[in-house]
């Protein structure tokens, strides 16, 4: 599949495993507790489009003088149509979640393309206390 998809690598993150697997032993059912985390990763990433900044906090790179030049609207960068951002989504399997867009050019902006002069913006992932957030969530479950 294309496009840019968030992936919460647990390998280290032995806290956040730890708390899924209680939840799953509890329940064997991990579907509420990722789609609320899949809620908080829309609410955050669209937060982000409208903020323009990376997960960190830091500002995106500013239009290319060529891309100013055409822009419709350029105090909006990645998302002078909003289709990026639109096509955020999330989807729950068994015990994962994958969260991104299906958009191919996802990618290129989120790492940059050299061949065209395109600087990374990345909006795609979580800071420190994101992921913390992302545990608060799951540790809600185990508590209930």
């Amino acid at each position: 599949m294309a496009g840019s998809f968030l992936s919460i690598d647990l390998l280290g993150q032995q806290q956040i495993a730890q708390t899924l697997k209680q939840i799953y032993q509890r329940s064997e059912d991990l579907t509420p507790a990722l789609s609320e985390v899949g809620e908080y990763l829309l609410d955050l990433h669209a937060q982000r489009f409208i903020d323009q900044t990376d997960p960190d906090g830091n500002t995106w790179a500013a239009l290319q003088p060529a891309t100013l030049a055409n822009a419709k609207r350029p105090d909006r960068i990645l998302r002078e149509s909003g289709t990026l951002a639109d096509t955020l989504s999330y989807q729950i399997g068994e015990q994962q979640l994958s969260f991104g867009t299906n958009l191919e050019y996802g990618a290129a902006h989120q790492f940059g393309r050299d061949e065209i002069n395109l600087p990374p913006r990345p909006w795609l992932g979580l800071n420190d206390a994101q992921s913390q957030s992302v545990l608060d969530i799951l540790a809600h479950y185990i508590e209930s």
